[in-house]
């Protein structure tokens, strides 16, 4: 997986890439909208 960053207001996120695709995990979502990341 190859990362870069993106940048918002508020969060930066890496740019993740699986099998040459740009992928967002629910992970990266829930961080860019400042809810509560449970980890198992």
């Amino acid at each position: 997986m190859s990362e870069i960053a993106i940048y918002t207001q508020a969060q930066s996120l890496a740019v993740k890439e699986y099998q040459g695709e740009r992928v967002i995990t629910f992970k990266d979502v829930d961080i860019l909208h400042q809810r509560v990341v449970v980890s198992h």
